[in-house]
């Protein structure tokens, strides 16, 4: 910040918003959401089976999986029938390791619309690969993808149940109800689900989804007989989030209904379980499941972002007008559109905050007492209000030229020009000094950071200046801040002083006028001395 504030940012418009209003976008009942507001399982999504790990479906013959199978270890198939489902691209199946087929139990079985594996292959003789075995890489970071995956299910599963929805267990049989038109959060703990001899999902409304987030963070295994959806559940809307869940066994031939996300679970199915909808899990190590791609199509809300630090906020001072002055920083790339309101008053406002700027605005009553939000898409920062005042000094010198009365002394005015709040008169003589304490305050607009758009400003004048040719101010007007003190000269400009003759010139003029003779002063006279007479000769 540059003493005197000698530069300055054209001001900013603070619009003032029509209503205090802010809408929060929420993925609940009755909210419908483009595909851009929906969560994604990336890559998973092209899959009936995603593995971080290894998949192997070949300790059981009379397996058939009708979708896609990436895992990113090993891929070990038999007595296995797998092929595309309905749309899906080729290849069938991606192994990040090596690809085996039939060297299991010897049962042999079929791959349609081939293979790509990253290490080796090995295929029976009675095992048919139609599309083609290559060598390559996995055309995607399962790495990558996996991290999205565990933070998309750690959001999930932080999810609230939602209103209206009830969970139960009564004669063995858990029961899931929503009400919500939209997506339905359920709440499941572990037990409930290993002591369920069955499983019902009612979902009331026409288009409702269900999420089913299970608590448990050790080993699950489970063995229901039976899974029933009824109202208009679908298994394409319906995902059982095992977040935390290390290993989960289905160890029953259930017909299962809907996807499971399990990305820190060692998944295994037993005795042939139909699955529904997707497998999404760190491993599948020993699988009989008999798998039907149906792909989830409800929409999840989007997982939290990295925290956005770009945005900070903070209250500065009570200003000369008795309203709360605050700062918003931008240290970003962008300019974000933002909406503010008091929590405590009825002020608000919405600004566009350039990038690397600070953004000043004016919360009208606020005080100590007040806590700002201000919001830019799902970025919210919080400020306290303050008490402190804005104050600052203006230190005055008074300077005389010329001629000026003796003794004489000059007021100086100093004048609040935006309200007139604030009038003080300093009373100085020549070479005097004297300093008034001011409120401060900042003008709201957009400043780089650390600049401002202004100050409080006062204007000074001498009102008389007991008859002064003219009067120049260093500094008009003053802008003030909090904590800014600024110094300003007054110099009054009088009559010139006549010169004034030496002693030693007035006593060589009248020397001059008595008729001796002409000697300037310090210098050798100008009248010549008569020459010497020689003696007269003898006759």
């Amino acid at each position: 910040m540059r003493s005197g504030l000698g530069i300055r940012v054209a001001s900013g418009t603070l619009a003032v918003a029509v209503c205090a209003a802010m809408a929060i976008v929420a993925l609940q009942a009755g909210t419908s959401a483009g595909a851009s507001d929906c969560a994604s399982f990336g890559q998973a999504a092209n899959f009936a089976v995603f593995s971080d790990g290894a998949f192997n479906a070949s300790e059981s013959s009379g397996t058939s999986i009708s979708g896609r199978i990436a895992a990113a270890g090993d891929v070990t198939l038999d007595g296995v029938f797998v092929g595309p489902a309905s749309g899906d691209a080729s290849p069938t199946i991606v192994a990040g390791g090596n690809f085996t087929a039939g060297r299991t139990t010897g049962a042999g079985g079929t791959v349609n619309g081939g293979v790509t594996y990253g290490g080796t292959s090995n295929v029976a003789p009675n095992f048919t690969v139609n599309g083609g075995l290559t060598n390559a890489a996995p055309p995607f970071s399962f790495a990558t993808e996996f991290t999205s995956i565990k933070t998309l299910s750690a959001s999930l599963a932080g999810l609230p149940q939602s209103t209206g929805s009830s969970v139960s267990l009564a004669y063995g049989a858990l029961t899931l109800t929503g009400t919500a038109t939209g997506l339905n959060v359920f709440t499941v703990d572990a037990t409930q689900l290993a002591q369920a001899q069955g499983i019902v999902i009612n979902l009331t409304q026409p288009g409702a989804t269900a999420l089913v987030n299970v608590n448990t963070a050790t080993i699950l295994s489970i063995a229901p007989q039976y899974m029933n959806l009824s109202g208009n559940a679908t298994a394409a809307g319906i995902l059982w989030n095992l977040s935390l869940a290390t290993e989960f066994d289905v160890t029953h031939g259930v017909a299962w209904q809907g996807t499971i996300l399990a990305p820190n679970a060692n998944v295994t199915g037993l005795n042939h379980p139909q699955l529904s909808g997707q497998l999404i899990a760190a491993s599948v190590p020993d699988s009989s499941w008999v798998i039907n791609r149906v792909k989830y199509t409800g929409c999840l809300p989007q997982p939290p972002g990295p925290p956005d630090t770009t945005l900070t906020m903070q209250a500065l001072c009570i200003d000369a007008n008795g309203n709360l002055d605050m700062r918003l920083r931008n240290t970003g790339e962008q300019t974000r559109e933002v909406a503010w309101t008091d929590l405590t008053r009825r002020d608000f406002g919405r600004f566009d905050a350039p990038p690397h700027s600070d953004e000043y605005f004016v919360d009208r009553g606020g005080d100590g007492t007040s806590v700002v939000r201000a919001s830019s898409g799902t970025t919210r920062v919080l400020a306290d209000g303050t008490d402190r005042a804005c104050q600052g000094h203006i230190t005055v010198e008074l300077v005389t030229e010329g001629d000026a009365p003796a003794g004489a002394a000059w007021n100086v005015s100093i004048t609040d020009g935006d309200n007139g709040n604030v009038s003080s008169v300093l009373t100085l003589g020549s070479g005097q000094s004297g300093t008034v304490t001011v409120p401060g305050g900042y003008v709201a607009g957009s400043a780089p950071i650390d600049e401002v758009v202004g100050g409080a400003a006062y204007t000074l004048s001498v009102p008389d200046p007991l008859g002064a040719l003219s009067t120049s101010i260093s500094l008009n007007p003053v802008e003030i801040l909090d904590g800014q003190d600024e110094f300003v000269t007054v110099t009054r400009v009088g009559r010139p002083v006549p010169a004034r003759r030496s002693n030693r010139r007035r006593r060589w003029i009248r020397r001059s006028r008595r008729g001796r003779p002409i000697r300037r002063p310090g210098r050798a006279s100008t009248t010549a001395a008569p020459a010497p007479t020689s003696p007269s000769p003898i006759t």
